[in-house]
Order: C-alpha cells, then structure tokens, then sequence
C-alpha cells in the first residue's frame, strides 16, 4: 500500500507493483535492470525485458503523482528509489523489533508485548505477493516472512512470561498448523498448556511434535524439546509457573531465579521445509552430519563441506534434509540463503550479508552500506554462536568467501553446480547419479507401491529414462501420481523416444531441460563470458558433444570432435567437468549423463548448420578409421593391410591413441565397438564409401580375434556394398573374403563358401596370389567345420602350396594349425602332431603370439588324446599364459581351459580338473557362449 499525504494511492498492474516493490525492499540503492527483470518475470525473461521494464516504471511514476513519482530515479546500472526516515514500514516493522528485543533482554516482559504488537499490526497479509516466488527478490522476501514470525514467538514468549497462558493456546495451534516443523511454536505451547494445568496435553502436545518430524524429516526432536519433555514426565514445579523461572524459547534446563538475565534474541531458523519424498543419499547425509556435527574442533577453522554436481541431482534437498537433522547440534539456529549462481544475476556478497543479517535480528537502518561492514559485522555476530548456515546455489568460491563466519562455532554448507576448488579448506562432496535401488526408492515413494509392483518393467524402464537423476524422477513420479488413469506402461512409452524426454520431463515449474539450461547459460562462451580455448568456447564444445553417438568418449575423440589439440580439448573438458555437465570415469575418458546427452543432442540440432555438422562428422568418422588402423597393426600381427588402408585418413594433428601392446589395442576396439559401428553405418547413410570399405576392412581383424558374430557379418555387407559401388576389386574381393567369415563363424557354410567363391573369382583375374591363399584357407575351414575333412584338406593342401610359393610364413603357420586341426578330428594324430610343431615353430620365427597360442591350445589336446598327458599340461600352461599375455578373445581363452581341465581328469586331478572347468564356465556364461550347458554336464559328472 502506498499513501500520499495521509491518501492511499493505487498501483494498478501486477507487474508495475512488483517493479515498486522490489525497488522498496532496497531503499536508497540502485537495483539493477537485470535484478528487476528476474524479480518479476523469474527464469521467464521475456526478449523486451528491458524496453518493457523501462515503461512500466514510468506508469509508475505516473501513477504516483509528480512529487513521490520524481523519488524513482534512473541511475546506472537500474533504478533507486529515494525513502526518507520512517516512510517504509518494513524499516519502520525492524526498528519496532529492534526495540521489543531490547525490552526483552531487560525483562520488561509488558513493554516488550507492546512493541511486539505495534510492530506486528503493520502486517496486511503475504509479504510482496506480486513477485514471482522463484524470481531474484525471493530470498528477501523469505527473509521478511521469517522476521515477522521471529516477532510473533517474541511477543508470545514475552506474554507467557506475564502470565497469559491462557490466551495463548489457541494462537500457537494455529500457527502451528501454519509451521508444523518450527520447534520453538511447539515448545511455547507445551509450556502454556502445562502453565495452564494441562500438563498431559503438553506431553501430548510434544508426541505429536515427534510424529511429525519422525514422519515429515526422519529425525527426532532436538536434545532441548526432549529435555523439556523429560521434565514434565518428572513433575517438575519450576514448569507451572512463568514468575520465578525462566520458561521461554531459549532457557536452558536449569532454572532459577536469575536465569532470565542470560535470554538472548530468539535463534533464527530460515530453512525450507524438507520434503516428505526424501530418500537415498543416505550414505552422503551420514558422512555430512559426521563431519558438521563433530564435537572437537579447532577455534578459528569453519567446518565447511561443497555438494557439487549437475543440475536436478539432489544437492539443495540433500543440503537441507542435513540441515534439518543437525538442528539440535546449531541450537543459535540454520540460515537458508540462495546465492542464485545460475541465474543470469548472481547475488551480489554485500546483499546476502544484508540478508543474513536481517535474519540474525539487525534492522535496515543499523546495515553498514558496504560489502566490507557487512561482512565485519556478520563474523561479530556470529562469533561463539552456534550456527548452520546453507549457501544454495553459489556461483564460485568468490561468491563464498566474504559470506564466512570467523570462528569454528559455525558451520558453513556449500551447494554448487561448480566443485569450486578454491575453498581449500573445504570438504568436497561430488554427487552422482542415484543407484537403481535408491532410484526405485524416491520413484516409489511418490507413485505408492501398488503401481510400482503391478509393472516392475515399466518401472525398469521408467527408471532407466530418468538415469537416477533426482529431479527427473520426481518429475516423472509427480506425473504419474497426478494421473490415476495411467500406467506405468503408458509413461514409460511417452518416455521412450529420446527427441520427446525431455519435454515429457516437465510438471508445473519444475523442468529437466530448464535445470540444465542453466547451466549451459553460464558456461564460458555465452554472453559476458570469455572463450576458454583455442578459440573455441565450452558452450560450443558442448554443442558438438551432442554429435557423438554414445555417452562415453575418451579425450581423443573430443579432441577431433572440437578440432583441437589434446591439450586444449583436455582444458574444455576441464571445464565443462567442473560445471558437472561433463563427468570423468577414468583419467582421459569422460562420460554425458543420458539425459545430458538428449539437451546436447537437442543443442547440437538446433544450433549447428548443417554443413557444420557435416564437416565434424566427416572429420570424427576418418579419425575412428585411422585409430583402428593404429589398433588392428597390433591385433592382426601381419604385415598385410587391406588394400587402401595403409595411409591415413585424417589430418596428422588429429593424435590416434598409442597402443603398447596387443591388450591395449584390443581393449580400445572393445570399448569403442560400438561407436565404431555407428561410424559405419553413418558414413553409408552419407555414402561416404571410402569411409565404410576403411572401417570395414580393418574390423575383420577384430571380428577374427573378438569373435563377436553378429555386427560382424554387417559390417562386411556394408563396405562390400561401399567397394561395390567405388568400382574397388581388391576391397571388394577383401570385404567378400571378410562376409563369409562371418558368415562361416555363424554356421551359414554354405553361403559362406558362395562368398568366397566369388572372391576366389576376383582374385585369380587381378593375380593376388596372397589374396587366392586367404581365401583358399577359409573355404578349406569352412570345409572342416562341416565335418568334410578329405575336403578340407584337399584345400588345405592348396593354400599350403600357394603361401610356400610366396614365402609368407605367418600365412603358413596359420594354415598348418587350420589342417593340424583337421587331422586331430579325423584321427590322424602322428600327422597332426608334425603339423602343430611346424606352425608352433613358424609362430615363434615370425612372433605371432596369438597364433602360437591358439597352436599350443590344438597341440596339447592331440597329445592327450595320445596319453602324453605330462607334454599336454605344459602346452596347455603356454597357451594359457599366452592369453593372459595378450588378454585375447574369449573364445581361444575357454577352450584352453575347457582342455586343461580335461587333461587334468585323465591325470586324475579331479579338484584341478574341476577348477579348471569352474573357471570354463563362469567365462562361458559371462559371455554367453553356447559351450555353457557342455561344461556344467562335465562339472556335474565329477560332483
């Protein structure tokens, strides 16, 4: 309410008032546009903000008349309203405070219920109802509602005090259905009951507080209400009566005639109702309350812990339920203050220490103006005092710092959505995703068990689309409670398509896509930020993530994706580590939240062009190729590259990944399979022939060793489809050669051979005698695995002649084992034997480990099979400690040990042979190979 000359003037707009309300709750300051602007549209901004604010301050201006109008003055960068000396009732409202507070502390218990009430009559209902709850004013107007109801307990403590118990009853039921976590309105009303004569009703009064808390927070009442508690089941007299002890909020348990001169301000406590939803964390809020709550400390250090992490992950909940369970431990009280770090108007140091002082009980007229005064004042007042204070949402360290107390009395807890290394003497706490069951926790918690147990799949899924981040399930939980009539089936299927999750991620205010938003807003490279390198701002690189087919990705690949060196993608990645929209698994691999990777995607879409997207996809796609080369000259142990494979792709600054050994190159195919596979299908969609026959042709190396069937067979169709349509022969002929292995190893024979027949073809008109072997050696396996050994070979007997002729002696070596093979399954034992030795000592001439190990593995089975078991152990240790070398594939791993076992029960080692065959078929199952059930038989016949 304005008044004019004892007149009431009328504002009329919600938003002309809201833009004079903000201004008046910072009298004689300049309140910036952009302060303003979040005051009254919050995060709704609209693009004309400026322009529109400007006209509605001057209606308002007009609608206050020429004399009070001319006190709106603009001054850079804002506004300022100008207030004289008792013109703003909120001044007016503290001074009266201030003054009731003194009364109190002098015991002047009438004067003190006078001014408490004069003071509370300038009240006319909400506190500044035109501003949006959420928007840059928020945390002030907070502030003055919990200052108005410091008043309210003041003046009752003061009347209780004066005898008034009587009328008070009713009051504190009231207000405690308004506040019904606030401790102290329940401990004023047990002490008027039990003044009163009603001391069962008080006890009462105190179980119904527990059950509240119990239900509402999970915590029990503070050490104080149980030692009040504890008194009255004890009879104690001094509670009957306010005239000779002291009975308000802040006596102690002892009590006499003097206690009354110790009773300081009542402890503020500003923190947000927890919510009745809270679950998991429950590792993180015991590790909080161990460390806030410990009683030894040093005097002048702040014990200080930083939840950190992205945004929706649960670190302001998590704060405030810590808050909430340490209150007992801060009895001088639990400040709650937003630093908005993510808004585009981070809260200045000097106006959160206005705030908390405020709270802490100083009126406006007593704040020292600047930022230093403050901050001076505010470690005064809370020096020795027992206080929690909560600083949600800081922007970095700086913001942190000048908001400190001086002395280790306080605690101080930091939410972030920075890991903000710079409090060194913070304890840091990254958070991450919930786990599945704390995830199925919070889900059902909200949704009730009924609908969670009816569709445990949905549920899965529900669950799986969240990726255990907090908000999202809330969201999606909120959702579902609301709508009786839907499935969990029903969500899970508005849920499933990535280019909608996001938006179906939305109820009400609260949004997934929004919480990110924010924090992409303020990364380095928006508006009023620096590029933070190589030219190359991190909302970009962010951007390009959204390219990427997966969730993981090594440095690398982030490299050739923001056309960097390694150094500067590292730094890019360091920062977007720090703002958690990046996560880092291992050193040099980095991981996007599912549901970080959708807002990416959905950036990556909308705000690269085309030809941009292009252009990295292209360069992303040749580097995959050159790494594999890089990987598959280790893998395939030959000289022999496909043909066209031998040069690289990409641009030399564009690093591939050193591989120093046969495991690490193996290891990086496995993990990037995968993202190799979507490269391949990417450049066909593109027809980027040369792309697919490169990727393709180098896979057979790593299909060969992995023996993964499926993709394998795919992939050669596709760069045969790619040769085919360049007009490349020699591709062509090598990626048919690769189809019928994959083929061959998934028991199609026969098509298989119709593959390497018309590769036979190819080769023979272009004269690749190499090329005639390969493909001769594979139909004479294709041959053997159909049982027709004479056949076998026959063309085993070809391509031996063939590799003689051309000197390739690793080629030999592989061939010999292929026939040896042969002869052990036809019986032909002495034959095979000489076959094993020749390949095994090739093997060794040429360094071909992997295929010595797969000889020794064949070796040692024929040599059981002939009752030299001592010879056959030790071949099967070489195999074995050949493939623990190399870490090879699974499969030449399990017949290794599938035969050691076997060779150990004709020993009669049985516990060995059992060993062996456990160690069999837990790789079996794990891998899902079809040996499994043929292990177990031979375990169980052991039993």
């Amino acid at each position: 309410m304005v008044t004019d000359e004892g007149l009431s003037v009328t504002i009329r707009g919600r938003i002309r008032r809201a833009v004079l309300t903000c201004l008046l709750l910072e009298p004689n300051q300049v309140v910036s546009v952009d302060r303003l602007c979040g005051a009254v549209w919050g995060d709704a901004v609209p693009s004309a903000a400026t322009a529109s604010l400007h006209n509605h301050v001057m209606h308002v201006r007009r609608q206050l008349g020429s004399q009070a109008g001319a006190r709106i003055r603009t001054e850079s960068p804002g506004y300022l309203v100008e207030v004289r000396n008792a013109e703003l009732d909120v001044e007016v409202f503290e001074s009266l405070c201030a003054e009731g507070h003194q009364a109190a502390l002098a015991q002047d218990w009438g004067q003190a219920s006078v001014v408490f009430r004069e003071a509370l009559v300038l009240w006319r209902g909400d506190p500044c109802p035109d501003l949006v709850e959420a928007g840059t004013a928020a945390s002030q107007v907070h502030g003055l509602s919990e200052t108005r109801l410091a008043a309210l307990v003041a003046r009752i403590d003061a009347e209780l005090r004066l005898g008034r118990h009587g009328e008070l009853v009713a009051e504190l039921r009231m207000l405690i259905n308004e506040y019904p976590l606030r401790e102290m309105l329940h401990e004023l009303l047990m002490l008027a009951l039990c003044q009163a004569g009603r001391r069962v009703e008080a006890m009462d009064a105190f179980l119904q507080l527990r059950k509240t808390l119990v239900d509402e927070l999970g915590v029990e009442p503070s050490a104080r209400m149980r030692d009040l508690y504890r008194r009255m089941l004890d009879a104690d007299p001094t509670l009957d009566t306010s005239s000779e002890t002291d009975v308000g909020p802040d006596s102690d348990s002892d009590s006499g005639p003097d206690a009354a001169q110790d009773q300081q301000p009542t402890a503020a406590s500003t923190l947000p109702t927890s919510s009745i939803h809270f679950s998991g964390r429950a590792r993180e809020l015991r590790a909080i309350c161990d460390h806030l709550a410990a009683a030894e400390r040093e005097a002048h250090t702040v014990p200080m812990l930083v939840l950190s992490g992205l945004g929706g992950i649960g670190k302001s909940a998590l704060a405030v339920r810590a808050a909430h369970t340490l209150s007992a431990d801060y009895p001088d009280g639990q400040l709650f203050i937003s630093l908005h770090g993510t808004s585009s108007v981070p809260r200045t140091a000097a106006e959160v220490l206005g705030n908390l002082l405020r709270e802490l009980g100083v009126p406006n007229s007593d704040l020292p103006s600047d930022e230093e005064g403050r901050a001076a004042r505010f470690r005064s007042l809370t020096s020795g005092r027992r206080l929690l204070i909560v600083l949600d949402d800081a922007r970095d360290a700086a913001q942190v710092r000048p908001l400190l107390p001086g002395t280790g009395s306080c605690a101080v807890l930091v939410t972030s959505r920075r890991r903000l290394p710079g409090l060194v003497d913070a304890i840091p706490m990254h958070l991450d995703a919930l786990a599945p069951a704390e995830a199925l926790e919070v889900f059902t918690g909200i949704v009730g068990t009924g609908r969670v147990d009816a569709e445990p799949g949905a549920t899965a899924q529900v669950l799986g689309y969240c990726g255990g981040l907090p908000l999202a399930l809330r969201i999606a939980a909120a959702r579902l409670a609301s709508r009786p009539a839907w499935t969990v089936a029903m969500l899970a299927t508005r849920l499933d398509g990535e280019h909608r999750r996001l938006d179906e991620l939305r109820v009400e205010d609260l949004a997934v896509r929004a919480s990110f938003q924010m924090s992409f807003s303020n990364l380095p490279g928006q508006p009023s930020s620096e590029p933070s390198a190589g030219g190359l701002t991190c909302a970009v690189a962010f951007r390009l993530l959204g390219l990427l087919p997966g969730y993981e990705f090594d440095v690398h690949v982030a490299a050739v994706l923001f056309d960097q060196s390694l150094e500067q993608a590292e730094d890019l990645l360091a920062t977007l580590t720090d703002t958690s929209l990046v996560e880092t698994t291992v050193p040099g691999r980095y991981r996007l939240h599912d549901l970080l990777r959708v807002f990416a995607v959905e950036l990556s879409s909308a705000e690269l062009t085309e030809q941009e997207r292009d252009r990295t996809s292209r360069r992303l796609l040749s580097w995959y190729a050159d790494a594999l080369l890089a990987a598959v000259r280790l893998i395939g142990r030959s000289k022999r590259m496909p043909p066209g494979t031998e040069q690289a792709m990409g641009e030399p600054r564009w690093q591939v990944p050193e591989f120093a050994a046969h495991r690490d190159a193996l290891a990086w195919c496995q993990a990037e399979e995968d993202h190799l596979i979507w490269a391949l299908h990417t450049a066909s969609a593109r027809q980027w022939h040369d792309v697919v026959v490169r990727i393709a042709s180098l896979m057979w190396f790593y299909y060969i060793v992995a023996g993964s069937h499926a993709p394998f067979a795919t992939t050669q169709r596709l760069g045969a489809d790619s040769a085919l349509a360049l007009g490349d022969e020699p591709a062509y002929a090598w990626l048919l050669t690769g189809l019928g292995s994959a083929l061959k190893q998934a028991g199609d024979y026969e098509e298989a051979i119709d593959c390497f027949r018309s590769a036979l073809t190819i080769r023979q008109r272009l004269g690749d005698e190499r090329g005639l072997v390969s493909v001769q050696n594979n139909i004479a396996s294709a041959r053997y695995l159909q049982g027709r050994y004479d056949e076998a070979l026959v063309w085993f007997g070809q391509a031996e002649a063939g590799v003689t002729a051309i000197g390739d002696l690793a080629a030999l070596s592989i061939i010999l084992n292929n026939a040896a093979e042969t002869c052990n399954d036809m019986g032909d034992l002495p034959e095979a034997v000489a076959k094993y030795e020749r390949s095994i000592k090739l093997c060794v001439q040429t360094r071909n480990v992997h295929q010595e190990g797969m000889a020794r593995t064949g070796f040692g089975e024929t040599l059981r099979r002939m009752g030299r078991l001592t010879d056959s152990l030790e071949q099967h240790r070489l195999a074995l400690a050949i493939q623990d070398e190399l870490g090879s594939d699974h499969r030449q791993l399990l017949t290794a040990l599938d035969r050691l076992g076997a060779t150990f029960a004709d020993l009669g080692r049985v516990e060995d042979a059992r060993h062996s065959w456990q160690e069999a078929l837990a790789l079996a199952e794990r891998t899902a190979d079809l040996r499994a059930a043929e292990i177990r038989a031979r375990l169980e016949s052991y039993n």
